[in-house]
């Protein structure tokens, strides 16, 4: 049966981190948990054209800033490889755990979920909602989710993409139109300053100040810096670097700063590297899920 209408608490107004969201974000967050396709564990399809044009003046790089600043605050997450994106909290507050039949519905609908990240803050909040509430007559049936990913998992704050934050040119702007960087709006200026020349005589090209995304460069490597940081972590940076640039290339991956973005991607491997080798203080990483990119350290040879 369709939902027909979506269950909020009414102390989401208590929670001072939901007050300190924009406008935007707290009208992303109330369109995501009311969309007519979320399914009964939090999911929903993330077609960005689609969500920019369930309200006036939301563009695409507006929604991005949005669903960043909820990621943050650990409210949604979303994966843009997989086209899905998740209330994170919906499966503890929705109440379908109280009824065998829609838990049910619930695993199948786990078991459809493309992302493995989103599968596994799922299975975190199932168990978390199991733990609070051991009454609920559906929580035996919800075995085949809670049994995944039963490690606790860490991850920094990537529950949202950092390049939704950063932003890219979406689109090339048209004459007299503004480029759209992220959330800010570059203008293009209507009395351009005139052009020096080059030696030739030639006018040169003015600087672009906006930063675009790039595919992998071709002849990147790992700087000093990164061979400073891989001994802090205990890393094999060759290693590291070499899955970098094959997770990249073999997933269209672009960024603006492409050493920043591996010194991020060593972290996440030091971050998965404690996950594998944890088994306690489970509690203290309840909010957490798994990188999808596993890392190698010098010790696990």
């Amino acid at each position: 049966m369709a939902r027909q209408y979506a269950k909020v608490l009414l102390t989401i107004w208590n929670d001072p981190d939901f007050k300190s969201l924009s406008i935007n974000a707290q009208w992303l967050y109330f369109t995501m948990l009311t969309y007519p396709t979320l399914n009964s564990c939090g999911v929903l399809e993330w077609r960005e054209a689609k969500l920019a044009k369930m309200a006036n003046g939301i563009d695409v790089a507006t929604l991005r800033a949005a669903a960043w600043e909820l990621g943050e605050r650990r409210l949604i997450a979303v994966d843009p490889d997989t086209e899905e994106a998740l209330v994170r909290s919906f499966v503890r507050h929705d109440g379908a755990l109280k009824s065998p039949n829609l838990v049910k519905a619930m695993v199948r609908e786990h078991g459809a979920i493309a992302s493995q990240k989103i599968m596994a803050i799922v299975s975190r909040e199932v168990r978390r909602a199991i733990s609070e509430h051991p009454e609920y007559s559906g929580a035996r049936l919800a075995e085949p989710i809670t049994k995944q990913f039963p490690e606790p998992f860490q991850l920094g704050s990537d529950l949202v993409p950092d390049w939704f934050h950063l932003g890219s040119v979406l689109d090339p702007p048209k004459n007299g139109e503004p480029f759209q960087l992220g959330s800010i709006s570059v203008p293009l200026s209507l009395n351009p300053q005139p052009l020096s020349k080059d030696k030739r005589g030639e006018p040169e090209q003015a600087p672009d100040p906006t930063p675009r995304r790039t595919r992998f460069p071709d002849g990147w490597k790992p700087k000093d810096s990164h061979r400073v940081k891989a001994q802090e972590l205990n890393l094999d940076l060759d290693w590291e670097a070499r899955h970098f640039e094959d997770n990249a290339i073999a997933k269209g991956v672009m960024y603006v700063d492409w050493d920043r973005a591996f010194f991020s991607w060593m972290t996440k491997s030091v971050e998965f590297g404690r996950t594998r080798r944890s088994t306690s203080r489970e509690e203290l990483a309840w909010d957490r899920v798994p990188t999808v990119t596993p890392g190698r350290h010098l010790d696990d040879d």
